[in-house]
């Protein structure tokens, strides 16, 4: 411009969210006995959906354990646990070692969440 002004122009290239895989591990309380599907886990309730468990509700008590245990992780409702102590592939085998075992090493999915990004990109203008 002629008053002296900088003008900038931005450029975003939107490329497609990626899903994103993560640890989380978690040790069931000593004779914890569940009986209701995510019971066995205090706090966690999941679903079998396909080849994972969607996780379903995170209560605050656990969400602070698994944050203090991986501070690097923010476990979500809406993620899925796709596989538990090597296990994975079949949501009624995670299921089954989710019940069996005391000591949960699991990986976790987190979709991409479109409406999150369009939020963000709607922020700026064209």
């Amino acid at each position: 411009t002629g008053d002296g002004a900088l003008e900038v122009a931005l450029r975003f290239r939107v490329l497609p969210a990626r899903p994103v895989e993560y640890a989380v591990t978690a040790d069931k309380p000593h004779g914890r006995q569940g009986g209701v599907l995510g019971g066995d886990l205090p706090g966690l309730r999941v679903r079998l959906a396909g080849a994972s468990l969607l996780v379903e509700t995170i209560d605050r008590q656990l969400l602070a354990e698994l944050v203090r245990r991986s501070p690097e992780v923010l476990p979500q409702e809406g993620d899925e646990i796709i596989e538990i102590n090597g296990i994975r592939g079949n949501a009624q085998h995670l299921y089954q070692e989710f019940r069996r075992q005391r000591n949960l090493r699991m990986k976790w999915l987190r979709r991409a969440d479109a409406a999150r990004a369009d939020r963000v990109l709607s922020g700026f203008d064209a």
